[in-house]
């Protein structure tokens, strides 16, 4: 069926707050010439008298998956990855138009070939929305996930730094939080009197909060030994000999 009087209202006026936040948006051009598109494939559909229902149900589709694009920040400037979708997203709106007018110029009462053909491309422009809006909010998740990630880093990061400059001492060896190492698989051992020295490969959070691959050496002192002061002299040597001891 044709649109009703009530549903083209409503969806037209979805598709000019979506213009409107074009204008108001810093380089929002593209939100308001995707908008703009919107309301044209609609006006269209409704001014056609060939295939009517064919065209407003990809009018509809249009509109509503435009619609959703009110949800956008009015006091926060597009990102270049961001107008970088919206316009692909208006490339595809602009054959959707052009089929759309195509549809309302081809009659399918003809001929049965006719009408199976109206049927198909009306389909596949139905399809061809369904992908375009599917890709959009696919790639806004992933860039969504790429902004949090690098957050995360960056709060990681300086987390590190501020250990790092409270645990470092001028004349000291650095030392490096437990939480920020992780043990794994033992290649070595030293077996001392009274304590084990392991060689393992590990991850170690570096500044930027990424893991990279490390070489560990890890200090054990043995259960039997009670001697603290003498264990910890051990220790100290060891620091010493290894600048690099974990």
């Amino acid at each position: 069926m044709p649109l009703s009087a009530d549903t083209s209202a409503n969806l037209l006026r979805s598709l000019k707050i979506v213009q409107s936040l074009g204008e108001a948006v810093p380089h929002g051009g593209v939100l308001k010439a995707i908008a703009g598109i919107g309301i044209t494939i609609l006006e269209t559909a409704e001014r056609l008298r060939l295939n009517k229902e064919e065209c407003a149900n990809i009018a509809r589709r249009a509109a509503e998956h435009i619609s959703v694009l009110r949800r956008l920040d009015e006091d926060e400037e597009l990102s270049q990855d961001l107008r970088e979708r919206l316009e692909r997203y208006h490339r595809i709106l602009r054959d959707v138009l052009r089929t759309v007018e195509r549809l309302g110029s081809r009659s399918k009462s003809t001929s049965m070939f006719r009408a199976t053909s109206v049927h198909e491309e009306t389909k596949d422009c139905l399809d061809k929305l369904n992908e375009a809006y599917q890709m959009y909010i696919f790639e806004s998740s992933i860039a969504a996930n790429h902004r949090l990630t690098t957050l995360v880093n960056g709060m990681q990061s300086l987390s590190l730094r501020m250990d790092l400059q409270s645990s470092s001492r001028q004349g000291e060896t650095d030392q490096i939080p437990l939480r920020q190492v992780e043990f794994g698989e033992e290649i070595a051992q030293v077996d001392k009197r009274d304590y084990v020295l392991r060689v393992e490969h590990g991850q170690m959070l570096d500044f930027t909060g990424r893991s990279k691959a490390v070489i560990l050496r890890r200090f054990e002192v043995k259960p039997e030994v009670e001697d603290e002061d003498r264990i910890l002299d051990e220790f100290k040597k060891e620091v010493e000999l290894r600048g690099d001891l974990l």
